[in-house]
Order: C-alpha cells, then structure tokens, then sequence
C-alpha cells in the first residue's frame, strides 16, 4: 500500500511540474527532469558528513575517518541568530568527480544544552551574509531536550535544501528563545550528476 502512495504522490508531482514550470522546455523533458532528481532523491547515493578535525580555509566536513565528531554551533545570547559556522566549504564537494550538484539532505541533532525551541538557519553561498541577502537559506525548527538528546524533536529532520552547485559553501546558526544555547549536529548530503 505504501509503494502505491509513494507512486501516486510522484505521479501527481510530475503532472503538477510539467503543468506550472514554465520556459523549461517541453513538459516531457521538464517530467524526466523531475522523475531523475526523486530518483536521486529516494535511491542517490547519502554521504554521512561530520567535522573535519583539521579544517582548512576550504574544506569543513569529513565523510571518509572512522570518528564522529559533530559540528557545534551556538546561539546569539539576545534570542538571536549567533555567529554562522561553516559546515561546508568549497573543497568538500564533489565527493565522486563528475558530480555537478548537492543538496542537505538530513541533519542529526546529536546534543543540545536547553529544552527549548531552536531556529537553524542554513545558507549557501559566499559568506552566511552574502546567503542570506540572497534568499538562499532554510529555516528550521527543532525543540531541544538536553536530558535524552535522542528525543530532541525531531532528532533527524529533512533539511529542505535545494540543489546548489559543488563547490558551493554552507553555512549554519541558530537561535534559541533562552538565548546562547548550544547544538551539536552531524548531516547527509546526496551529490546528483
């Protein structure tokens, strides 16, 4: 039952894209295009990210030691976005040359240090500044839950992340209503070609 929801969910998305995208060519090609990226989507390849033990000026993340180290970002004391932290530079991806595109895919939330609602922002481009002057950045909620962090809500979420160009840098802060609080967080990319 499920595999027949999933179907009629991308067969209604397919019709609905190639009805409402205008100036992409044909709606078949715009249809194709779109069956590519959901297949990418649901059976791409996910690469597990967490922080580079020795970052450089251009590379961030890690996916190829064997420890987990999670990124950790804090909040601005005042309720306010704190200083962005960049989880992702331009080095890191591709991952496998010949990739051309990637998007977040999921973000873990391994430790938090207050119950409370968290906002994280997450922006690409040159700076966290330059992302978000841009419009290109997502929002997020997650409640904290400092005691059990496995039941911070929800402790994996869709990062809602659109496809940007490798090489393009990302860049995460978060608020929190308690004000400089702290997040510890691992992520999944999935690289298309």
């Amino acid at each position: 039952m499920k595999k027949y929801f999933i179907l009629s969910l991308i067969i209604f998305a397919t019709v609905s894209y190639a009805i409402n995208a205008g100036g992409q060519g044909t709606a078949i090609n715009r249809t194709y295009a779109l069956a590519q990226h959901l297949d990418h989507e649901f059976h791409g390849r996910q690469w597990l990210m967490h922080a580079d033990q020795t970052p450089s000026g251009t590379s961030f993340a890690d996916t190829l030691s064997l420890g987990f180290y999670p990124f950790t970002v804090t909040a601005a004391a005042d309720s306010n976005f704190g200083t962005a932290i960049q989880i992702i530079g331009s080095d890191d991806t591709p991952i496998i040359s010949g990739n051309k595109i990637f998007h977040m895919h999921a973000i873990m939330v391994t430790a938090v240090n207050s119950n409370s609602l968290y906002k994280m922002r997450i922006a690409w481009g040159a700076s966290n500044a330059a992302g978000v002057a841009a419009g290109d950045y997502q929002d997020l909620w997650l409640f904290g839950d400092d005691t059990n962090p496995q039941q911070v809500s929800p402790t994996s979420t869709r990062a809602g992340m659109r496809t940007i160009d490798v090489g393009t840098s990302v860049w995460v802060s978060i608020a929190n209503a308690a004000g400089a609080q702290t997040m510890d967080f691992v992520f999944t990319i999935i690289p298309e070609d």
